[in-house]
């Protein structure tokens, strides 16, 4: 059984039956001071220096994203988050979010919904609101996954894809990930999105429309159509396959 088929039976099941391995969150709500609870080896919280003051009393929406890299094993995710932690100026990338969705279903929050991350630097219009930066009226969500892949030698990578060996460019194997994953959306390969992943993503909007009050199309911005010249996340397979079947599910439509 596929992906498609996989994700298909979860949607029209409306419940989700995951294995020992995978964690799925709890119902949950948003804490006064913008943290998800409750916390469980589900719900992390991983507090980040790298924040921005809100331009509005509370965010307009939901800007989603993926993380790229090979997202190999449980601890990936959760060393990204370690990652931003802090910031050095002289070192890192400015760049932070929100909330991590990982693929087993952990929620990794690294900073609370009463102030901004650092995830999109553009200016745009959120919630019929034009903001300067977005990143002050909005949460950003990275869902771990590897973004567009490339079949190489009849294997599966994700960019950089890469490396020089001599002259010559050849697959790099850090970037290799299991075939299994690979998903053909027309002519593009990208990674899936398991169906625990998929479950944390649907809580967490449940969360967030329950505390902010949101409509559906606050919850269904990305990063793509904010910055389109140089962002493709989080890419076809998650707005055009699973976030509309989501949303129906959070505001209790039939498709």
């Amino acid at each position: 059984m596929g992906w498609f088929d996989n994700v298909r039976m979860w949607f029209a099941k409306s419940t989700l039956a995951v294995a020992s391995s995978q964690l799925v969150p709890p119902i949950l709500s948003v804490s006064p001071e913008g943290w998800l609870t409750p916390t469980s080896p589900t719900v992390l919280h991983m507090p980040s220096s790298r924040t921005t003051a809100l331009e509005v009393p509370a965010p307009l929406g939901l800007v989603w994203h993926w993380t790229g890299g090979p997202a190999l094993g449980p601890a990936y995710a959760t060393a990204l988050a370690a990652e931003i932690l802090r910031f050095n100026r002289l070192t890192d990338r400015p760049a932070s979010w929100h909330v991590l969705v990982a693929k087993n279903g952990r929620l990794i929050q690294s900073v609370p919904f009463t102030l901004g991350a650092w995830h999109v630097g553009r200016s745009g219009t959120i919630g019929g609101h034009p903001l300067y930066n977005i990143n002050a009226g909005s949460i950003g969500v990275e869902l771990e996954n590897a973004g567009r892949l490339e079949k190489l030698n009849g294997e599966f990578y994700c960019a950089p894809y890469w490396h020089k060996q001599g002259n010559h460019l050849v697959p790099d194997p850090r970037w290799r990930i299991p075939a299994e994953r690979a998903v053909l959306r027309g002519t593009t390969w990208l990674d899936s999105f398991p169906p625990a992943q998929i479950e944390a993503a649907e809580k967490l909007v449940r969360a967030l429309v329950a505390r902010f009050s949101w409509k559906r199309e606050a919850c269904a911005y990305e990063h793509r159509k904010i910055d389109p010249s140089r962002r493709e996340d989080p890419g076809e397979l998650w707005s055009q396959v699973v976030l509309p079947v989501l949303l129906d599910r959070v505001f209790k439509m039939e498709r």
